[in-house]
């Protein structure tokens, strides 16, 4: 059974069409008849588990959003981005590229994650972050403020 549909309200980001979404059933903490965000395809929002965009999130080109995962506020998520597990996303953040977050990674705050860039565990990302190339975060790691993590880095716990 399908858990959300399009409603007739789109938008125009990046010169593709973006349908705001409506949840057809309760699940996690989402009710039935919640709006949720903008997506631009049925395959970027799988209908299995209870991952979920509100706000004015859009998801758009071949990004995937799956597992229980969680996207608040005014996020972007493109490209071929990949988001899996138990992950949230708040803020402004925009995930782009290749990127791969998973796990229980929390992404907030103006974060960039891009090319191919790689978070997972239980790490945490916030502030105004770019994290790019081939970084990979991992673990319990905690960064904050105003970093930039680019090229073959590797954070862990």
């Amino acid at each position: 059974m399908k858990k959300y549909e399009y409603t007739d309200e789109t938008i125009v980001c990046a010169g593709k069409t973006l349908h705001r979404i409506i949840a057809l059933r309760d699940f996690s903490s989402v009710k039935k008849g919640e709006v949720g965000g903008f997506i631009e395809k049925y395959n970027n929002l799988s209908q299995y588990g209870n991952a979920w965009v509100s706000g004015n999130v859009m998801i758009f080109d071949d990004a995937h959003i799956s597992g229980n995962s969680q996207i608040f506020g005014n996020a972007i998520i493109c490209d071929n981005a990949v988001v899996s597990g138990d992950v949230m996303i708040f803020g402004e953040a925009q995930i782009t590229g290749n990127s791969q977050i998973f796990g229980n990674a929390i992404i907030s705050g103006n974060a960039i994650i891009s090319g191919d860039a790689k978070i997972s565990g239980k790490a945490h990302i916030s502030g105004n972050m770019i994290i790019s190339g081939d970084a990979k975060i991992s673990g319990k790691a905690h960064i904050s403020g105003n970093a930039i993590i680019s090229g073959d880095m590797r954070v862990t716990e």
